[in-house]
């Protein structure tokens, strides 16, 4: 079953990153910028790290470190392969899905949050850019700066949000349009 990880009093915002645990898809620089900028905005953050981690024990064990030596038990959470069920749960609490993995081929989580109106943060690499188009928000540097300044503009930005939930949306339909164009193809 779904649980959220425990809130400590005030509010949070609730970043998520979906994917396999392995060190192309830099988890551990999501960890490094919570280190730096957990409480830099209106809310404290709270980062969920989703994804299984059977094939990078190393990088895994890195990632508990730095979650470790950032004391940021309280604030990252790693769930490790997690049922449908628990998976849209994630989607439906997050504020904002971030990735800054080095390597997408299609970027399937990216759709997933899009189709749940989440905000979506992706560095600029792979099929991320053409994934998104101008739905989400492409991170230039990767830099935990650099993703603080993005997300201090849309977390508190209702206004801002719902644009890109716009933007997602429409880019969601040409997708749907897309498949549909192929289904139709295929029969003709």
């Amino acid at each position: 079953p779904f649980t959220l990880p425990k809130r400590a009093g005030a509010p949070q915002y609730r970043l998520l990153f979906v994917g396999r645990i392995c060190a192309h898809k830099a988890q551990l620089e999501l960890v490094q910028f919570m280190a730096k900028h957990r409480d830099s905005f209106d809310r404290p953050l709270h980062l969920t790290l989703v994804g299984h981690f059977e094939h990078d024990e190393g990088y895994v064990a890195a990632i508990r470190d730095g979650i470790a030596q950032a004391g940021l038990g309280d604030r990252v959470t790693l769930t490790g392969r997690v049922g449908d069920r628990a998976l849209l749960g994630h989607y439906r609490a997050a504020d904002a899905f971030v990735s800054m993995s080095r390597h997408e081929g299609f970027g399937v989580p990216l759709i997933e949050a899009m189709a749940f109106d989440c905000p979506v943060l992706g560095f600029r690499a792979a099929a991320v850019p053409e994934t998104l188009g101008e739905a989400g928000v492409l991170l230039e540097t990767g830099e935990p700066d650099e993703l603080a300044a993005r997300l201090g503009a849309g977390l508190p930005n209702v206004a801002a949000q719902r644009e890109q939930a716009r933007r997602q949306r429409a880019r969601l339909e040409r997708f749907r349009r897309h498949r549909w164009g192929m289904e139709v193809e295929i029969h003709f």
